[in-house]
């Protein structure tokens, strides 16, 4: 594997794990409302959270984009 091949996979290896991380605060945001359990406070700060993670995983999709060769 070359270089390029290299670094293609370790930012998608990343994407992937900021995508579970996503998926995960996700699940129990969702959880959290339905059953009514956490409070206000904590349900911003899973927001918060939540948006942290989208934005990473947006920033990864760039990069990953701009790995790839022109036309591929």
């Amino acid at each position: 594997m070359n270089g390029d091949s290299i670094n293609r996979l370790v930012i998608l290896a990343l994407a992937l794990t900021v995508l579970g991380d996503f998926l995960a605060l996700l699940a129990e945001l969702l959880n959290q409302r339905y059953t009514n359990n956490a409070s206000k406070e904590a349900e911003i700060k899973l927001q918060d959270e939540l948006n942290q993670i989208h934005g990473e995983l947006a920033a990864l999709k760039a990069r990953f984009d701009q790995s790839l060769p022109p036309g591929g």
